[in-house]
């Protein structure tokens, strides 16, 4: 059997399990798996983000003046997150981190 995905490098940053998305009952609706290469977590964080700014961003366009300054807190937020997933890959990478986990 030819398995989709390869195992991470021995030492590899892995996730550990994070369930979130509360609904009624003990289950929560989402969960992050666990084992799952940090740099990919923080990829896909990037992706997230990037759309979650364009959303604020026609928030902050589109609200009343005396919700406008709430919009643009969350905008800058968004912001600020994306610039650590951001850095925090680039720090990865200049650490050789991403490119191990790439070469396999």
């Amino acid at each position: 059997m030819i398995k989709p995905v390869p195992d991470p490098p021995e030492g590899a940053a892995l996730t550990h399990p994070y369930s979130f998305g509360p609904c009624q009952g003990d289950m929560p609706v989402f969960a992050v798996r666990d084992g799952f290469p940090v740099d990919e977590a923080l990829i896909s964080a990037c992706e997230y983000l990037k759309s979650a700014s364009a959303i604020a961003s026609e928030v902050v366009e589109n609200s009343p003046p005396h919700l406008r300054a709430l919009a643009r807190s969350a905008e800058h937020s968004i912001e600020l997150a994306r610039a650590l997933v951001e850095a925090s890959l680039a720090g990865m990478h200049k650490a050789g981190l991403r490119d191990t986990l790439h070469e396999q």
